[in-house]
């Protein structure tokens, strides 16, 4: 993948579990976008392996759609949280700022 490539996923997240959104060692990523279920309880969080802090619930996702700028990379990256009771989707859509 090159610089200015699209990465997107969408993961099945299983119940009170956490998806993981990192790039590689060395690449950086901006992720635009956050997709889920309309949801209090699904969380998109920032990560660095130790802190954990909210970035925005499944329901201010959609309010969200495209304003968002979040610079990730293999230390600072981010985590899609399924708090609710039964699997659901969740999705994140960026480009590749440096590979």
């Amino acid at each position: 993948m090159a610089r200015g490539d699209v990465v997107a996923e969408l993961a099945a997240v299983s119940s009170s579990s956490s998806y993981t959104v990192q790039p590689g060692s060395g690449v950086e990523w901006i992720i635009r976008t956050f997709a889920g279920d309309n949801s209090t309880s699904t969380h998109f969080r920032a990560n660095d392996g130790t802190i954990v802090s909210a970035i925005c619930n499944g329901g201010e996702a959609a309010d969200q759609l495209g304003k968002v700028t979040v610079p990730i990379n293999n230390t600072h990256y981010l985590a899609l949280r399924n708090g609710t009771g039964s699997t659901i989707n969740l999705a994140y859509y960026g480009y590749i700022t440096k590979d």
